[in-house]
Protein backbone atom coordinates (compact mmCIF):
# COMPACT_ATOMS: atom_id res chain seq x y z
CA UNK A 1 0.00 0.00 0.00
CA UNK A 2 3.05 2.04 -0.21
CA UNK A 3 2.16 3.72 -3.41
CA UNK A 4 -1.19 2.68 -4.28
CA UNK A 5 -4.43 4.44 -2.96
CA UNK A 6 -6.54 2.84 -0.34
CA UNK A 7 -10.23 2.55 -1.22
CA UNK A 8 -12.27 1.48 1.24
CA UNK A 9 -15.40 -1.10 0.51
CA UNK A 10 -18.82 -0.55 1.40
CA UNK A 11 -18.29 -3.17 4.38
CA UNK A 12 -15.89 -0.59 5.46
CA UNK A 13 -18.17 2.86 5.15
CA UNK A 14 -21.08 0.72 6.77
CA UNK A 15 -18.50 0.50 9.37
CA UNK A 16 -17.86 4.21 10.39
CA UNK A 17 -21.36 4.36 9.86
CA UNK A 18 -22.49 2.18 13.04
CA UNK A 19 -20.01 3.46 14.64
CA UNK A 20 -20.90 6.74 14.78
CA UNK A 21 -24.73 5.83 15.31
CA UNK A 22 -23.59 3.89 18.36
CA UNK A 23 -21.14 6.15 19.80
CA UNK A 24 -23.29 8.85 20.39
CA UNK A 25 -26.29 6.43 20.98
CA UNK A 26 -28.17 7.48 24.75
CA UNK A 27 -27.52 3.52 25.52
CA UNK A 28 -23.87 4.03 25.17
CA UNK A 29 -23.41 7.57 26.56
CA UNK A 30 -25.49 6.24 29.98
CA UNK A 31 -22.69 3.83 30.31
CA UNK A 32 -20.47 6.23 29.91
CA UNK A 33 -21.84 8.50 32.67
CA UNK A 34 -23.15 5.56 35.16
CA UNK A 35 -19.24 4.57 34.95
CA UNK A 36 -17.32 7.88 35.68
CA UNK A 37 -20.44 8.78 38.33
CA UNK A 38 -18.69 5.41 39.86
CA UNK A 39 -15.53 5.33 39.34
CA UNK A 40 -14.63 8.89 38.01
CA UNK A 41 -11.25 8.08 36.57
CA UNK A 42 -10.40 9.16 32.69
CA UNK A 43 -8.78 5.76 31.52
CA UNK A 44 -11.86 3.54 32.57
CA UNK A 45 -13.77 5.74 29.78
CA UNK A 46 -10.99 4.83 27.68
CA UNK A 47 -11.56 1.80 28.17
CA UNK A 48 -15.00 1.67 27.34
CA UNK A 49 -14.74 3.74 24.28
CA UNK A 50 -11.82 1.33 23.28
CA UNK A 51 -14.18 -1.58 23.51
CA UNK A 52 -17.10 0.07 21.41
CA UNK A 53 -14.16 0.47 18.35
CA UNK A 54 -12.81 -2.82 18.85
CA UNK A 55 -15.80 -4.65 18.57
CA UNK A 56 -16.93 -2.44 15.47
CA UNK A 57 -13.49 -3.38 13.82
CA UNK A 58 -14.15 -7.13 14.42
CA UNK A 59 -17.96 -6.73 13.47
CA UNK A 60 -18.11 -4.50 11.01
CA UNK A 61 -21.70 -4.47 11.00
CA UNK A 62 -22.15 -3.29 14.73
CA UNK A 63 -23.43 -7.25 15.39
CA UNK A 64 -25.49 -7.18 18.60
CA UNK A 65 -23.74 -4.01 20.00
CA UNK A 66 -25.42 -3.01 22.85
CA UNK A 67 -25.62 -6.66 23.85
CA UNK A 68 -21.70 -7.17 23.64
CA UNK A 69 -21.01 -3.76 25.43
CA UNK A 70 -23.56 -4.85 28.18
CA UNK A 71 -21.98 -7.97 28.75
CA UNK A 72 -18.17 -6.36 28.89
CA UNK A 73 -19.86 -3.40 31.11
CA UNK A 74 -20.45 -6.42 33.87
CA UNK A 75 -17.52 -7.63 33.30
CA UNK A 76 -15.21 -4.23 33.26
CA UNK A 77 -17.05 -3.62 36.54
CA UNK A 78 -16.08 -6.84 38.33
CA UNK A 79 -12.80 -5.82 37.62
CA UNK A 80 -12.30 -2.61 38.58
CA UNK A 81 -14.14 -4.01 41.68
CA UNK A 82 -11.31 -6.16 41.84
CA UNK A 83 -13.18 -9.22 41.94
CA UNK A 84 -10.86 -10.31 38.91
CA UNK A 85 -7.42 -10.21 38.75
CA UNK A 86 -6.33 -8.68 35.02
CA UNK A 87 -5.34 -12.46 33.97
CA UNK A 88 -8.82 -13.13 34.52
CA UNK A 89 -10.14 -10.02 32.78
CA UNK A 90 -8.00 -10.62 30.23
CA UNK A 91 -9.14 -14.43 29.90
CA UNK A 92 -12.86 -13.69 30.18
CA UNK A 93 -12.61 -10.56 27.53
CA UNK A 94 -10.92 -13.19 25.21
CA UNK A 95 -13.98 -15.53 25.91
CA UNK A 96 -16.43 -12.72 25.47
CA UNK A 97 -14.63 -12.12 22.04
CA UNK A 98 -14.50 -15.24 20.84
CA UNK A 99 -18.12 -16.49 21.93
CA UNK A 100 -19.85 -13.32 20.10
CA UNK A 101 -18.09 -14.20 16.73
CA UNK A 102 -18.76 -17.82 17.10
CA UNK A 103 -22.44 -16.30 17.70
CA UNK A 104 -22.32 -14.34 14.33
CA UNK A 105 -21.18 -17.48 12.51
CA UNK A 106 -24.08 -19.98 13.71
CA UNK A 107 -21.11 -22.65 15.28
CA UNK A 108 -20.11 -23.80 18.49
CA UNK A 109 -17.73 -21.92 20.60
CA UNK A 110 -16.71 -24.41 22.78
CA UNK A 111 -16.17 -26.89 19.87
CA UNK A 112 -12.43 -27.83 19.06
CA UNK A 113 -13.33 -27.95 15.08
CA UNK A 114 -14.32 -24.62 15.01
CA UNK A 115 -11.28 -22.70 17.33
CA UNK A 116 -9.79 -22.21 13.85
CA UNK A 117 -12.64 -20.69 11.85
CA UNK A 118 -13.49 -17.92 15.25
CA UNK A 119 -9.55 -17.41 15.60
CA UNK A 120 -9.30 -16.64 11.38
CA UNK A 121 -12.37 -14.48 11.42
CA UNK A 122 -10.73 -12.49 14.37
CA UNK A 123 -7.57 -12.23 12.35
CA UNK A 124 -9.13 -11.52 8.84
CA UNK A 125 -11.26 -8.32 10.44
CA UNK A 126 -9.11 -6.74 13.47
CA UNK A 127 -5.39 -7.45 11.42
CA UNK A 128 -5.90 -7.75 7.65
CA UNK A 129 -8.81 -5.40 7.48
CA UNK A 130 -8.21 -3.52 10.90
CA UNK A 131 -6.64 -0.42 11.67
CA UNK A 132 -4.48 1.82 13.42
CA UNK A 133 -5.56 5.61 14.81
CA UNK A 134 -4.51 9.32 14.94
CA UNK A 135 -6.11 11.71 17.20
CA UNK A 136 -6.03 15.46 16.50
CA UNK A 137 -7.86 18.45 17.65
CA UNK A 138 -10.66 20.57 15.56
CA UNK A 139 -8.45 23.02 14.90
CA UNK A 140 -6.24 21.13 12.52
CA UNK A 141 -9.36 19.39 10.84
CA UNK A 142 -10.11 21.57 7.27
CA UNK A 143 -6.48 21.36 7.05
CA UNK A 144 -6.33 17.63 7.31
CA UNK A 145 -9.68 17.30 5.64
CA UNK A 146 -7.32 18.99 2.71
CA UNK A 147 -3.80 17.49 3.05
CA UNK A 148 -4.27 14.61 4.60
CA UNK A 149 -1.72 13.46 7.79
CA UNK A 150 1.23 15.17 6.56
CA UNK A 151 4.22 13.41 8.01
CA UNK A 152 6.68 16.79 7.66
CA UNK A 153 6.80 19.17 10.24
CA UNK A 154 7.53 22.46 7.57
CA UNK A 155 4.56 21.32 5.96
CA UNK A 156 1.93 21.24 9.09
CA UNK A 157 0.02 24.11 9.91
CA UNK A 158 1.29 24.70 13.32
CA UNK A 159 4.97 26.05 13.31
CA UNK A 160 7.02 25.25 16.68
CA UNK A 161 9.05 28.42 17.28
CA UNK A 162 6.40 30.35 19.09
CA UNK A 163 6.28 26.35 21.80
CA UNK A 164 10.20 26.69 21.54
CA UNK A 165 10.67 30.37 22.89
CA UNK A 166 7.97 29.61 25.39
CA UNK A 167 9.75 26.18 26.44
CA UNK A 168 13.13 28.40 26.38
CA UNK A 169 11.56 31.30 28.92
CA UNK A 170 10.97 28.04 31.76
CA UNK A 171 14.28 26.48 30.56
CA UNK A 172 16.01 29.11 31.52
CA UNK A 173 14.66 28.89 34.93
CA UNK A 174 15.46 25.49 35.26
CA UNK A 175 12.04 24.11 34.52
CA UNK A 176 12.33 21.57 31.58
CA UNK A 177 9.03 20.03 31.27
CA UNK A 178 6.30 22.98 30.94
CA UNK A 179 4.91 21.48 27.64
CA UNK A 180 6.21 17.97 27.71
CA UNK A 181 8.43 16.10 25.51
CA UNK A 182 7.14 17.91 21.95
CA UNK A 183 9.24 20.72 22.21
CA UNK A 184 12.21 18.45 22.58
CA UNK A 185 11.19 15.75 19.94
CA UNK A 186 9.45 18.38 17.16
CA UNK A 187 7.31 14.83 16.44
CA UNK A 188 7.97 13.95 12.70
CA UNK A 189 6.49 11.64 10.95
CA UNK A 190 2.48 10.52 11.92
CA UNK A 191 2.35 9.01 15.29
CA UNK A 192 -0.36 6.31 15.35
CA UNK A 193 -1.72 4.37 17.92
CA UNK A 194 -2.67 0.71 17.89
CA UNK A 195 -4.22 0.35 21.24
CA UNK A 196 -7.57 1.38 20.67
CA UNK A 197 -8.22 1.72 25.20
CA UNK A 198 -5.64 4.33 24.16
CA UNK A 199 -7.47 6.37 21.62
CA UNK A 200 -9.82 8.32 24.11
CA UNK A 201 -7.12 9.90 25.97
CA UNK A 202 -4.92 11.09 22.92
CA UNK A 203 -8.11 12.40 21.79
CA UNK A 204 -8.97 14.01 24.94
CA UNK A 205 -4.99 15.57 25.24
CA UNK A 206 -4.35 16.92 21.82
CA UNK A 207 -2.72 18.63 21.59
CA UNK A 208 -1.02 16.91 23.93
CA UNK A 209 1.37 19.66 24.62
CA UNK A 210 -0.84 22.06 25.42
CA UNK A 211 -3.02 19.38 27.77
CA UNK A 212 0.30 19.58 29.75
CA UNK A 213 1.15 23.46 29.37
CA UNK A 214 -2.07 23.79 31.23
CA UNK A 215 -2.75 21.15 33.99
CA UNK A 216 -1.53 21.23 37.21
CA UNK A 217 0.83 18.58 37.11
CA UNK A 218 4.56 18.85 34.78
CA UNK A 219 6.29 16.02 35.32
CA UNK A 220 3.58 13.36 34.42
CA UNK A 221 1.29 12.46 31.54
CA UNK A 222 -1.74 10.43 30.67
CA UNK A 223 -3.41 12.01 34.19
CA UNK A 224 -5.85 9.59 35.41
CA UNK A 225 -7.71 12.11 37.55
CA UNK A 226 -9.42 14.63 35.69
CA UNK A 227 -8.73 17.83 38.79
CA UNK A 228 -5.49 17.60 37.38
CA UNK A 229 -6.28 18.39 33.46
CA UNK A 230 -9.24 21.24 32.90
CA UNK A 231 -8.04 21.10 28.96
CA UNK A 232 -10.40 17.67 28.96
CA UNK A 233 -13.33 19.41 30.08
CA UNK A 234 -12.11 22.45 27.79
CA UNK A 235 -12.09 24.99 31.07
CA UNK A 236 -10.26 28.12 30.48
CA UNK A 237 -10.44 29.82 33.54
CA UNK A 238 -8.61 26.27 35.57
CA UNK A 239 -6.35 25.87 32.84
CA UNK A 240 -5.24 30.07 32.87
CA UNK A 241 -5.14 29.60 36.95
CA UNK A 242 -2.51 26.94 35.87
CA UNK A 243 -0.74 28.69 33.68
CA UNK A 244 -0.60 31.76 36.01
CA UNK A 245 0.99 28.91 38.89
CA UNK A 246 3.54 27.70 36.44
CA UNK A 247 5.07 31.10 35.81
CA UNK A 248 4.46 32.42 39.26
CA UNK A 249 6.61 28.72 40.36
CA UNK A 250 9.16 28.57 38.04
CA UNK A 251 10.02 32.16 39.07
CA UNK A 252 9.17 34.15 35.79
CA UNK A 253 9.06 37.68 35.77
CA UNK A 254 6.11 40.07 34.49
CA UNK A 255 7.24 40.72 31.21
CA UNK A 256 7.56 36.58 30.90
CA UNK A 257 4.50 36.36 32.06
CA UNK A 258 2.51 38.31 30.37
CA UNK A 259 4.32 36.59 26.82
CA UNK A 260 3.26 33.43 28.40
CA UNK A 261 -0.07 33.95 29.29
CA UNK A 262 -0.58 36.00 25.71
CA UNK A 263 0.51 32.90 24.01
CA UNK A 264 -1.70 30.16 26.26
CA UNK A 265 -4.93 32.87 25.54
CA UNK A 266 -3.87 32.77 21.31
CA UNK A 267 -3.48 28.92 21.59
CA UNK A 268 -6.54 28.44 23.71
CA UNK A 269 -8.47 30.02 21.43
CA UNK A 270 -7.37 27.76 18.82
CA UNK A 271 -7.63 24.56 20.62
CA UNK A 272 -11.15 25.64 22.53
CA UNK A 273 -13.44 23.30 20.63
CA UNK A 274 -14.84 20.26 22.48
CA UNK A 275 -14.85 18.08 19.18
CA UNK A 276 -12.60 14.46 19.78
CA UNK A 277 -11.20 13.81 16.27
CA UNK A 278 -9.45 10.50 15.58
CA UNK A 279 -8.44 9.14 12.23
CA UNK A 280 -8.56 5.41 11.42
CA UNK A 281 -6.39 4.72 8.82
CA UNK A 282 -5.90 1.05 7.67
CA UNK A 283 -3.44 -1.20 8.93
CA UNK A 284 -2.41 -1.99 5.49
CA UNK A 285 -1.78 1.91 4.55
CA UNK A 286 1.15 1.62 7.12
CA UNK A 287 2.29 -1.86 6.82
CA UNK A 288 0.50 -3.73 9.85
CA UNK A 289 -2.04 -5.86 8.30
CA UNK A 290 -0.01 -9.33 7.90
CA UNK A 291 -1.00 -11.72 10.38
CA UNK A 292 2.23 -13.87 10.05
CA UNK A 293 3.77 -10.86 11.83
CA UNK A 294 1.11 -9.94 14.76
CA UNK A 295 0.80 -13.83 15.91
CA UNK A 296 2.88 -17.04 15.92
CA UNK A 297 0.55 -19.43 14.09
CA UNK A 298 0.97 -22.03 16.38
CA UNK A 299 -0.72 -19.76 19.20
CA UNK A 300 -4.90 -20.94 20.87
CA UNK A 301 -7.27 -19.19 20.16
CA UNK A 302 -8.01 -16.90 23.58
CA UNK A 303 -4.37 -16.44 23.57
CA UNK A 304 -4.00 -15.02 19.87
CA UNK A 305 -7.20 -12.57 20.68
CA UNK A 306 -5.20 -11.37 23.55
CA UNK A 307 -1.87 -11.42 21.84
CA UNK A 308 -2.67 -9.73 19.26
CA UNK A 309 -5.09 -6.67 21.15
CA UNK A 310 -1.79 -6.13 23.26
CA UNK A 311 1.07 -6.07 20.76
CA UNK A 312 2.35 -9.07 21.92
CA UNK A 313 4.65 -8.77 18.20
CA UNK A 314 5.90 -5.69 19.66
CA UNK A 315 5.20 -4.37 16.25
CA UNK A 316 4.18 -0.68 17.36
CA UNK A 317 7.33 0.67 19.55
CA UNK A 318 6.93 3.46 20.67
CA UNK A 319 9.00 5.81 18.35
CA UNK A 320 9.96 3.04 15.74
CA UNK A 321 7.14 1.04 14.90
CA UNK A 322 4.32 3.30 15.33
CA UNK A 323 5.61 6.03 13.35
CA UNK A 324 5.18 6.76 9.19
CA UNK A 325 7.29 9.22 7.60
CA UNK A 326 4.49 9.70 4.00
CA UNK A 327 1.86 11.92 4.08
CA UNK A 328 -1.66 9.98 4.21
CA UNK A 329 -3.83 11.17 1.87
CA UNK A 330 -7.01 12.46 2.97
CA UNK A 331 -8.81 9.62 0.74
CA UNK A 332 -6.54 6.72 2.92
CA UNK A 333 -8.57 7.46 6.55
CA UNK A 334 -11.58 8.66 7.97
CA UNK A 335 -12.59 10.22 10.54
CA UNK A 336 -14.38 9.38 13.78
CA UNK A 337 -15.67 11.86 16.47
CA UNK A 338 -15.73 10.65 19.95
CA UNK A 339 -18.64 12.72 21.94
CA UNK A 340 -17.28 15.67 24.13
CA UNK A 341 -15.92 14.75 27.42
CA UNK A 342 -18.32 17.55 28.89
CA UNK A 343 -21.49 15.25 27.90
CA UNK A 344 -20.37 12.31 30.44
CA UNK A 345 -17.45 13.34 32.97
CA UNK A 346 -17.43 16.43 35.05
CA UNK A 347 -14.91 18.00 37.83
CA UNK A 348 -16.05 19.72 41.12
CA UNK A 349 -12.57 20.65 41.70
CA UNK A 350 -8.98 21.27 39.94
CA UNK A 351 -5.84 20.63 41.56
CA UNK A 352 -3.23 23.43 41.88
CA UNK A 353 0.98 22.79 41.53
CA UNK A 354 3.20 23.80 44.02
CA UNK A 355 6.27 25.26 43.98
CA UNK A 356 8.14 22.43 45.27
CA UNK A 357 6.40 19.98 42.88
CA UNK A 358 7.39 21.85 39.73
CA UNK A 359 10.77 22.63 40.79
CA UNK A 360 11.40 19.23 42.38
CA UNK A 361 15.30 18.54 41.15
CA UNK A 362 15.19 14.84 40.63
CA UNK A 363 11.89 15.18 38.33
CA UNK A 364 13.45 17.47 36.18
CA UNK A 365 16.64 16.01 35.76
CA UNK A 366 14.69 12.90 35.02
CA UNK A 367 13.45 14.81 31.66
CA UNK A 368 16.76 15.76 30.72
CA UNK A 369 18.38 13.18 31.26
CA UNK A 370 15.98 11.53 29.22
CA UNK A 371 16.35 13.87 26.53
CA UNK A 372 19.97 13.60 26.39
CA UNK A 373 20.00 9.70 25.77
CA UNK A 374 17.78 10.52 23.27
CA UNK A 375 20.13 13.07 21.61
CA UNK A 376 19.88 11.65 17.65
CA UNK A 377 15.95 12.65 18.08
CA UNK A 378 16.40 15.89 19.56
CA UNK A 379 15.75 19.48 17.92
CA UNK A 380 18.64 20.98 17.33
CA UNK A 381 17.57 24.33 19.17
CA UNK A 382 17.37 22.38 22.43
CA UNK A 383 20.81 21.06 22.89
CA UNK A 384 21.88 24.84 24.22
CA UNK A 385 18.77 25.00 26.31
CA UNK A 386 19.38 21.64 27.73
CA UNK A 387 23.22 22.69 29.19
CA UNK A 388 21.27 25.88 30.58
CA UNK A 389 18.98 24.21 32.31
CA UNK A 390 21.42 21.16 33.18
CA UNK A 391 23.46 24.01 34.90
CA UNK A 392 20.36 25.89 37.05
CA UNK A 393 19.13 22.38 37.99
CA UNK A 394 22.30 21.71 39.94
CA UNK A 395 22.61 24.68 41.03
CA UNK A 396 19.02 23.96 42.81
CA UNK A 397 20.64 20.79 43.64
CA UNK A 398 23.97 22.20 45.06
CA UNK A 399 21.58 24.52 47.36
CA UNK A 400 19.07 21.64 48.44
CA UNK A 401 22.23 20.19 50.08
CA UNK A 402 23.69 22.68 51.42
CA UNK A 403 20.43 23.42 53.10
CA UNK A 404 20.62 19.71 54.17
CA UNK A 405 24.33 19.74 55.37
CA UNK A 406 24.12 23.14 57.13
CA UNK A 407 20.56 22.35 58.43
Amino acid sequence: MMNDIYVFDTIEESMFTNIDKNINSEFFLNILKKNYEKYHNVHYIGDLVGELYIHHIIHKDGYHFESYMKQFDTLYSKYKDRELSPEQFELQKSKLIASTIANKLGIDAYSNANLSKIQNYFLQEYVAHGYVTHAFPDAYYDSIVKNGLVASIDGRLEKPKAIQEIQGLFMSKGVVSPMGGYPYYGGFGIYYEHDFTRVFQHAIDSPEWFNWFTSSNHTTTYHKDIEVSPYILRSEENCRVNVEDLCRNAGLNFYESKKVLDFFQEQYRKFSSPKLNVAFIPKRVVGKSDISKAVPSNMDLLSTISYVLKDGAKQYTEHNGNVYFQTIKPEEFRISVIPAANTYMFSNQYFRESKDHLTDVQSNLAVLNTAESNRNRLVPSMIPQIEVAKAVVGQRKNQSNDFFENG
